[in-house]
């Protein structure tokens, strides 16, 4: 099977998620177990990369993607804060310090997404289970359809551990309308997708630097799915 890498403004628009750079590790799991990935491939329309899903189960894909460092003045930091939903406390915390002309942030983005091989085993949970030890979004449960108007619970992780409050964006291709809950304190929550079609559910970790180069370190996960 072959998987194609999306730019987010097919979903958001057209300022999107921000810049990105070139895929420089792609990972996968199928049925709880690590799965055969071919090597990228890119044009002037994208990236793509095979998967070699030779047993059924919940096959999960991963890509991660060179960082990329933006730079805003000060009004543009502000907003898009507050458009990461970005608590008041927390942007006074990102934003301490003396007066600058421009705030530098390093997005490190990962972009993933879940495909069902044949009939899978009932007790597969290997799509809840993260795929690295930074910042990461699964769904919870098996799921083996997503049908429009259902819920289903997703999870924030990082380290390992559950991660609460964090803003989780949804968004329907073509819409570019975005939805947002914050998960809890288990890290959990929930999602309603109220239309068919391709979504981009994503979350965003922003946090202060202990560079000198940067003022932000930031980590971004994309999870895209199909409701029907």
């Amino acid at each position: 099977m072959r998987f194609e890498l999306m730019r987010s403004e097919s979903f958001y628009g057209s300022e999107g998620m921000g810049p990105v750079g070139a895929v420089v590790n792609t990972r996968g799991r199928l049925a709880d177990e690590v799965a055969s990935l071919g090597p990228v491939t890119g044009g002037e329309k994208g990236v793509s990369f095979s998967a070699t899903l030779s047993r059924p189960g919940l096959a999960v894909v991963w890509a991660e993607l060179e960082p990329a460092i933006v730079e805003r003045e000060p009004e543009q930091a502000v907003v898009h804060l507050r458009r990461s939903h970005v608590g008041e406390a927390d942007r006074t915390i990102l934003m301490d310090g003396p007066p600058r002309q421009v705030w530098r942030e390093r997005v490190s983005a990962r972009a993933k997404t879940a495909v069902y091989v044949g009939e899978p085993d009932p007790s597969d949970k290997g799509g809840a289970q993260p795929l690295t030890d930074a910042l990461d979004l699964v769904v919870a449960g098996l799921v083996k359809e997503h049908r429009v108007g259902d819920a289903f619970l997703v999870k924030v992780r990082r380290t390992g551990l559950p991660v609460e409050g964090l803003a989780v964006g949804f968004v329907l291709a073509g819409e570019g309308r975005e939805r947002v809950v914050f998960s809890g304190a288990d890290g959990a929550a929930t999602i309603r997708l109220d239309a068919s079609g391709m979504w981009l559910i994503y979350c965003r970790h922003i946090r202060r630097s202990s560079e000198a180069d940067v003022d932000w370190v930031t980590e971004l996960v994309t999870l895209v799915i199909e409701a029907k």
